[in-house]
């Protein structure tokens, strides 16, 4: 079996009771950055591809061809394509816009994802990945069980792959131009004085639970 088919397989089966769930981002900081062409790199159910004003086309690409199917209904206008981001199915140069949130965690082959992603974006297009930072993550996990957001503290067991924003800027840093680094959902960040907090320092990148990169393609 192909490793397209296997992953395939795996995430129809996660489909059932996890995908689907919302990846958020800074919207701000999202809005930004978005023009032309655009990739979701794992869309799910496309419910964050579906609800943005095309620019000129939108793509979202996913390996669970549950979540696909379901996409196709709810965002008629989007192209919808079962495959991995390890193994885009589209030329060099294709997109302006290549994002991807909350996916990164889940690909062991991630220097794939990353290089495949930089590989269909055009020279003047922007890259967008958001993924857990750990081990920041983890303390994030209890905070919450012990708010009684979550049933337990329990890291995700599809989490194959944990870095910190360092570590993932170093990566995506091997492969293409780094932009900009940041994270968000700092908890307590909207009171004093971490609502002053610039998302982009070097203590934010410590406790932030999410990281941010933001890149562009060499040359």
């Amino acid at each position: 079996m192909s490793i397209s088919k296997r992953v395939t397989k795996y995430w129809d089966t996660y489909d059932t009771s996890s995908i689907g769930v919302g990846a958020y981002t800074d919207e701000h900081l999202f809005n930004k950055y978005i023009q032309g062409d655009i990739l979701e790199v794992g869309c799910g159910r496309g419910g964050r591809i579906g609800k943005i004003n095309s620019f000129k086309t939108k793509t979202g690409i996913d390996p669970s061809t549950q979540a696909i199917n379901d996409a196709k209904k709810h965002s008629p206008e989007t192209n919808f394509v079962v495959g991995i981001a390890e193994k885009l199915p589209f030329p060099d140069d294709s997109f302006d816009f290549v994002y991807s949130l909350e996916v990164f965690e889940h690909v062991k082959q991630y220097e794939l994802m990353v290089s495949e992603m930089v590989r269909v974006l055009r020279g003047n297009g922007i890259g967008y990945i958001q993924t857990p930072n750990y081990p920041a993550k983890r303390f994030y996990d209890f905070a919450y069980w012990l708010l009684r957001r979550r049933s337990d503290f329990k890291d995700d067991y599809t989490h194959v792959t944990k870095m910190s924003t360092f570590t993932l800027s170093k990566v995506i840093s091997n492969h293409a131009n780094v932009e900009y680094v940041s994270t968000r959902n700092i908890l307590g960040g909207n009171f004093f004085p971490l609502n002053y907090l610039d998302k982009s320092s070097f203590l934010a990148k410590i406790i932030g639970q999410k990281s941010i990169v933001i890149f562009s393609k060499r040359g």
